[in-house]
């Protein structure tokens, strides 16, 4: 045993420079698919469109957001563009479809009183986790020295009702 040699293997995701070269690997694609990182958020890609309907010409902006391993699309024909997509980042196909969850936040189809149809995003299931590991690091680390209020203070008494106003003259 003693003139045997072990060799140690390096995973490529072990690299400093991975998060990197795979940003830019992303912005590659995204510029192929015609869609500009957005200067405020690198994981966001926009491409304005005009929605080719036979009743209007909408127009809107195509948005992609990638982030690491999790890709959420808006865009009037996501199909086709996944698909050219898929050519550079391969995508799961059982991963494909309507969105139910994207980065924690769970995602629901609505029906707005003008007939439109428009996507909800709910942040209840993160934050719910979030504080479940709030609480369990804090028991871990600190024994009972800190604890997570069950009844937290608010800065607005219960009976508050908030509304929407116009800001426009």
């Amino acid at each position: 045993m003693a003139d045997k040699r072990a060799k140690t293997v390096c995973a490529l995701c072990g690299f400093k420079s991975v998060g990197t070269s795979f940003c830019a690997h992303s912005v590659d694609c995204m510029r192929y698919l015609e869609h500009e990182p957005y200067p405020v958020d690198p994981d966001l890609f926009l491409k304005p469109v005009v929605r080719i309907r036979p009743d209007n010409g909408d127009k809107y902006y195509s948005c992609i957001l990638c982030h690491v391993d999790g890709i959420l699309m808006i865009h009037h024909d996501s199909m086709s563009m996944l698909e050219k997509l898929d050519k550079h980042f391969k995508l799961k196909n059982d991963s494909i479809g309507d969105p139910d969850l994207y980065l924690g936040a769970k995602f629901r189809k609505i029906v707005l009183q003008n007939e439109f149809e428009a996507w909800i995003m709910s942040l209840f299931k993160y934050v719910k986790e979030s504080i479940k590991n709030c609480k369990s690091y804090l028991t871990d680390h600190f024994d009972s020295k800190y604890c997570c209020q069950t009844k937290p203070i608010t800065p607005l008494p219960m009976t508050t009702s908030l509304r929407l106003v116009s800001l426009s003259p």
